[in-house]
């Protein structure tokens, strides 16, 4: 009666729930393999169900070439499609096998679905989307396309104003056709918590496929992009399953101003990581010593800007970066090998992780910072300068360091805290920070008065020294 059309490239932490998920309601799996590299394909075929199918097919960027050779491969009445990253609940596949045996005229089903957030625990808000992801196969001609919304083409005469099966919200007054009915069910799109570095590739291959732009503003627009971003409303939402977690991805971003002497033990520190890293990104603020001589030495990625700031510098890289999460050092600091992973075990629900702080250099002792509360983020900045594991949804949504800010590292934490995000304090001295003569903290320092009086102002602190 039905056969349910998985299509997957890599998919190797959802494939197994996605399809396990569905089985039992179903006449046939047809799996179409897009050559995995990782245990895609491995996890379908130890699934061992004569119900499921498995195809490959060569790699592409074409989707809807893709989903047109699985569609080929399917022997039943109805069509059920269903995406890798997409979980049923035992509830919502009974509701679909039954639409389809009492169907009563119906050509297609629109089934709703809780778009979970990159912040775990949270789906997006104020999400109505009702795509046709079932649908009689005399119904469609063929797939065409990138994006479902327009990929599912349907025969000539079905409709009078479009030619295409879905598209799927509200303000498509479509889904009023009774022959196009809402099933009052949701299913789980799990997409999003794969995190930045997911969403990115996902939609530069969309606008590279769909657009002859340069390289510049692919990658530009592609940062634009609401999913990609995270820039969307959210609310707290419990899933009913353990949700699957990847591996975070993680960008080390490495500010540098006259620093030669110091910014190769930084850049060696993170390269000594227990945990590793997803990248290193070095940004040269308009050093005239030997830095970059000496930065070129490692396998990272340098971009030399004009002198903007550190601020500015900071915000550059994070542009730049492609990691789930993100830290910044400065180049005259280090880091303990174990501090990624320690900070890594620590996310849970967390969106920030920081650890106590070494002092090194001109004199050697250990400073314990205190746990995070809001009310203590306005008495003290919590978090040792700006090395911390974020995020890069925090970072996202609260525009970056500001650099008109005096105490430019503080106002990013305190904005941080103001939009809700949840910080974990590591009792542990991990970060290590290096005095050492003049530095530039004490020369903000001298200027702290007006720098308390900003942060008074625009935060509310109680700090008055």
């Amino acid at each position: 009666m039905i056969s349910a059309l998985v299509v997957a490239k890599n998919e190797e932490l959802f494939i197994k729930g996605c399809i396990e998920r569905i089985l039992p309601y179903v006449t046939e799996v047809i799996f179409v393999d897009n050559c995995s590299i990782d245990k895609t394909r491995e996890i379908v075929e130890n699934i061992k169900n004569d119900k499921i199918k498995i195809f490959d097919y060569p790699e592409t960027n074409d989707q809807g070439a893709l989903r047109q050779f699985s569609l080929d491969q399917a022997t039943e009445e109805w069509i059920w499609q269903v995406d890798a990253d997409e979980y049923y609940e035992k509830d919502a596949c009974i509701s679909i096998m039954e639409a389809v045996n009492y169907s009563k005229g119906a050509i297609s089903f629109r089934v709703g679905y809780n778009q979970l957030s990159w912040r775990n625990g949270y789906v997006q808000d104020n999400f109505e989307h009702y795509p046709d992801r079932l649908y009689k196969r005399e119904v469609v001609d063929r797939y065409d396309g990138m994006l479902p919304n327009d990929m599912t083409k349907v025969k000539r005469g079905i409709f009078k104003h479009r030619p295409f099966l879905e598209y799927d919200n509200m303000q498509d007054k479509s889904f009023e056709n009774p022959v196009q009915p809402i099933l009052p069910v949701k299913y789980y799109h799990l997409a999003r918590t794969k995190g930045y570095n997911y969403e990115y590739k996902k939609w530069y291959r969309y606008n590279e496929v769909n657009h002859k732009w340069d390289e510049n503003r692919l990658k530009e627009t592609t940062r634009l992009n609401q999913w990609v971003s995270g820039r969307y409303d959210i609310k707290p939402m419990e899933t009913p399953f353990e949700l699957p977690k990847a591996l975070p991805k993680v960008s080390v971003i490495i500010p540098n101003f006259q620093y030669a002497q110091f910014v190769g033990q930084a850049i060696e520190s993170i390269q000594k990581q227990t945990y590793g890293v997803h990248e290193i990104i070095v940004i040269d603020d308009g050093s005239h010593d030997n830095s970059k001589a000496v930065i070129s030495k490692y396998d990272v990625t340098l971009k030399c800007v004009s002198n903007g700031g550190v601020a500015c510098a900071r915000n550059e890289g994070a542009v730049m970066a492609t990691g789930d999460y993100l830290i910044f050092m400065d180049a005259d600091d280090e880091i303990e090998p174990m501090y990624i992973q320690r900070c890594v075990e620590e996310l849970g629900d967390n969106q920030i992780v920081y650890t106590d702080i070494r002092f090194f250099g001109d004199t050697d002792f250990v400073n314990a910072q205190p746990d995070y509360s809001l009310e203590e983020m306005r008495k003290w900045q919590v978090v040792p300068s700006t090395c911390a594991l974020i995020d890069r949804h925090c970072w996202e949504l609260v525009g970056g360091f500001d650099n008109t800010e005096h105490y430019e590292d503080w106002g990013f934490w305190l904005r941080c805290a103001k939009a809700g995000f949840n910080f974990k304090h590591i009792k542990e001295p991990l970060f290590k920070y290096r005095k050492h003569g003049s530095s530039r903290i004490d020369l903000l320092d001298k200027n702290k008065a007006y720098g308390f009086k900003q942060l008074r102002e625009r935060y509310q602190i109680t700090r008055t020294d």
